[in-house]
């Protein structure tokens, strides 16, 4: 999955149009407006859907998709969706089983600590990368 950064104009004019609060700029979200993204996992709460990407400084974020234009939507075929709960609230999660299987997961893994795992995050990535470029499908 696929994703353009939008101009913080066309973010604006959308947040109001659709009587949404703030979600925040392009450089809180360490995006260049116009550049794409890969998409690692999403998550959708009420109306609102998070995107899971690497920021123009390396580093792993959750954005709102609001934030975003799809650009190519398919999805690897061992992605899976669950739904998680998170403070009460159910989750929908798409992604890696190994990051989507709970919450706990998810936290675990934006605090750094053992379980899924940055590094193992990251090497997913790179081989994911490999087989995307080797099968001729950058």
């Amino acid at each position: 999955m696929r994703v353009r950064a939008r101009s913080p104009y066309d973010v604006e004019r959308q947040i109001v149009a659709e009587n949404r609060q703030f979600v925040g700029s392009p450089s809180e979200m360490g995006t260049t407006p116009g550049k794409e993204y890969d998409v690692y996992a999403l998550f959708k709460r009420r109306r609102d859907v998070v995107l899971f990407y690497i920021t123009d400084d390396g580093q792993a974020f959750f954005g709102p998709a609001i934030h975003f234009e799809l650009v190519d939507g398919s999805m690897p075929p061992d992605w899976v969706c669950n739904i998680i709960n998170e403070g009460g609230e159910d989750v929908l999660a798409v992604g890696p089983p190994e990051l989507i299987k709970d919450w706990e997961t998810i936290e675990n893994y934006m605090d750094g600590d053992v379980g899924f795992g940055r590094d193992k995050l990251y090497e997913r990535l790179e081989r994911l990368k490999r087989l995307t470029e080797n099968n001729g499908l950058t």
